[in-house]
Formats: C-alpha cells, structure tokens, sequence
C-alpha cells in the first residue's frame, strides 16, 4: 500500500559474504495530479567489506538523500520509509530516542553497533 499525498521509498540492502559485498536498492513512488503512480528506481553502487546489516541501513541512508538532493521531499505531506529489514525497523526508535542518552551504549553495556550509519539515519529523518 502506498499514500498518494506522500513519497513513498522502498529499500533493501543486501551481503554477499565471500568476498564479502554489498549492495542497496531504491524505489520512490509518487503520484501526479491526475493520481497516476509515478516509480523512479535509483541504481547506487557497490559497497566493499559491507555486512547484511550496514546495507539495510545504507539504503535508507541513500535513499533520503537521493530524495532531498532530487527535491522528492518538497511537495509531499510526509515521507513513508517500506524496508524488510527488522534490524531497522526495531531499532530507529531505539537509535532516535534511547542510544544517543546512552551515549551509544545498548541497555547491556556493549556499544551500538553501526552507531555511525544510525546517527547519520536519525540526521536525516
């Protein structure tokens, strides 16, 4: 389902472990006037040394930037973010709210892991 008052962007990232790469993927849907779906797919290139977790997060990463550098921000009423990825789903919240208090450290101690990426996400939401 998409919301034709909104940008709609789909993401996915991707791993392959030897040698280890990655990748992302990007599609904006939109609507014109007349309320046809518009869909701009974003090719990005390839990413050395990349874990199935950084990609997820590059591609939302690379996606709101793509969309405020294209301007796909300006005309909508909101940005609707569609990722398969439960590492990002469970966790922006997390990174928006609780992390940064914690000075990057999980409730068990550890640091964030891709704190960076994360920091970088929350930025640009």
């Amino acid at each position: 389902m998409t919301y034709e008052d909104a940008l709609n962007i789909f993401t996915d990232g991707s791993s392959l472990q030897k040698p280890r790469r990655g990748g992302i993927g990007i599609r904006y849907i939109t609507y014109d006037n007349s309320g046809k779906e518009i869909i701009q797919d974003v090719q990005v290139s390839g990413y050395k040394g990349a874990t199935n977790n950084q990609m997820e997060l590059q591609a939302c990463i690379m996606a709101l930037k793509e969309a405020i550098r294209q301007e796909l921000t300006r005309n909508v009423a909101w940005v609707v973010i569609y990722t398969d990825s439960l590492y990002v789903a469970d966790n922006y919240k997390k990174a928006m709210f609780e992390w940064p208090k914690n000075k990057w450290f999980k409730k068990t101690g550890g640091p964030v892991l891709n704190a960076e990426q994360w920091k970088e996400l929350i930025r640009l939401i």
